[in-house]
């Protein structure tokens, strides 16, 4: 997993530093911001998949600024993390939307597992959000006709789109709408498969690369 954007939220320069070169050289794409409102300024102007905020800061803290962060955009995920963990904070966290919750001092590797999975998690809900959209453009496409059937009694409906002159073998806009809610469920599927364990990110991965490379018919 490379090239995924991540934001470091912390008010430690050194920690700001420390994240920035590993998640560099990582291969991710690293922005910092020492507060929340700086943060909040950034996800405004630039594409954020991954934040990664510290819960004690001056100000603004943490779960304020990730509050904020998902007003912006509520579909980045946030990894809140803290040197002074309580049960009360790591609930407060997940309730307030965060993907997860990290203690200071974490080793590096382990963070670096928590990211690829925030960003894998990040993209797969992008396509199925992209998935969805191209059905509700389908299934807009067919209203428009079934309206057009309905207003000028199909006197304007183009013979190729009335159900009773499609050709065998041609794909009618139910039929694409269909496909590609099969595709989504499946594709949340493997998803919750490899969240229980029962696929490791390989197979998930590969088995995502197969569905989403068949061919519609």
């Amino acid at each position: 997993m490379s090239s995924g954007k991540i934001l470091v939220v912390d008010d430690e320069l050194f920690v700001r530093e420390l994240l920035s070169e590993f998640l560099n050289k990582q291969g991710y794409q690293a922005e910092v911001a020492e507060s929340g409102p700086a943060a909040l300024e950034i996800a405004k102007h630039r594409y954020v998949e991954v934040a990664l905020i510290d819960l004690k800061m001056e100000g603004m803290d943490g779960l304020e600024t990730l509050k904020e962060l998902r007003k912006i955009d509520d579909k980045i995920l946030a990894i809140i993390m803290t040197g002074y963990p309580t049960l009360e904070s790591s609930i407060e966290a997940l309730r307030s939307g965060a993907y997860d919750y990290v203690v200071k001092p974490f080793k590096l590797g382990d963070l670096k597992t928590t990211i690829d999975k925030a960003v894998k998690e990040y993209r797969l809900k992008m396509e199925i959000g992209e998935l969805q959209q191209r059905i509700k453009t389908i299934e807009s496409e067919l209203k428009r006709y079934q309206d057009m059937a309905e207003t000028e009694k199909l006197k304007t409906t183009p013979p190729e789109v009335r159900e009773d002159k499609i050709k065998p073998g041609v794909p009618t806009a139910v039929t694409l709408a269909t496909k590609e809610m099969e595709l989504i469920k499946r594709l949340e599927k493997l998803g919750e498969l490899k969240e229980r364990g029962l696929l490791t990110e390989r197979e998930f991965d590969k088995l995502k690369a197969q569905l989403l490379s068949e061919p519609k018919k």
